[in-house]
């Protein structure tokens, strides 16, 4: 067999354990399962490609658009005929997936309004356009921006995995109170917050270390989703790290 290419059974094993998987279920015949993969997608991924489209030039509500219509591309099957997890990381295939929806923007505009009639995305306008013109100048390339913002999506949902994690064994409390120290973002000492929350200095730094160790593995396990070589992950964490 050509080594560029990947048997049936070969593909489904190598997809199973990465966020290749989504782009499987985007395509499959049953509209909830293609639904939910779709709405993971989105709610994992919009950001980085949104605020690459609008480091591209165009305005707010044609960023918000495209954005909206890329998503609804993934739904056709030719998508999945591009996705080689062979060629690695997620992160890059999923860059120059929306580079090629870019290339063909201006010419399904002639045909049909951007964004069509279905919005996969509610979008937090303020929010986002606040996001974008904060990073706007940090970044030397739209391939950067994108870079930058899939980071912090990457980021975004340890997090959240975390937050589930503690709310579900009843802490939910003690995760927003740590998380402040985990972002680098406390208000207050070590002491202030064990006092605070009736604990002893030492008690906090153990409760904290736990933290932190569960937010390590859930982010290694977010990395490693994007990725089909589990010795990239470190370079991976490393290299978004760095852009962050």
């Amino acid at each position: 067999m050509d080594n560029r290419q990947i048997s049936e059974v070969d593909r489904t094993e190598v997809f199973a354990t990465t966020q290749w998987q989504l782009v499987v279920d985007c395509c499959e015949t049953d509209p909830p399962v293609a639904e939910a993969a779709l709405a993971e997608l989105c709610e994992i991924y919009w950001r980085p490609i949104y605020f690459y489209i609008r480091r591209r030039g165009y305005g707010v509500e044609d960023a918000e658009d495209l954005t909206q219509d890329f998503f609804a591309h993934i739904l056709a099957k030719q998508w999945l005929d591009r996705a080689d997890p062979m060629r690695g990381k997620f992160r890059a295939f999923l860059l120059t997936s929306v580079k090629r929806f870019l290339i063909d923007a201006n010419e399904r505009a002639k045909t049909q309004k951007r964004g069509g009639s279905v919005a996969f995305i509610s979008f937090h306008e303020a929010t986002a356009e606040l996001q974008y013109i904060a990073g706007e100048g940090n970044q030397p390339s739209p391939e950067a921006t994108f870079d930058a913002h899939w980071a912090a999506s990457v980021v975004r949902e340890a997090l959240r995995r975390l937050a589930e994690r503690y709310e579900n064994e009843g802490k939910g409390a003690i995760f927003r109170a740590l998380k402040p120290f985990l972002a680098g973002e406390a208000g207050m000492s070590t002491r202030q917050l064990a006092n605070s929350l009736g604990l002893t200095v030492s008690g906090l730094k153990t409760l904290l270390y736990r933290m932190r160790q569960r937010y390590g593995e859930l982010l290694r396990d977010e990395v490693a989703k994007t990725l089909t070589d589990p010795n990239d992950v470190d370079a991976e964490i490393s290299y978004l790290c760095s852009i962050i």
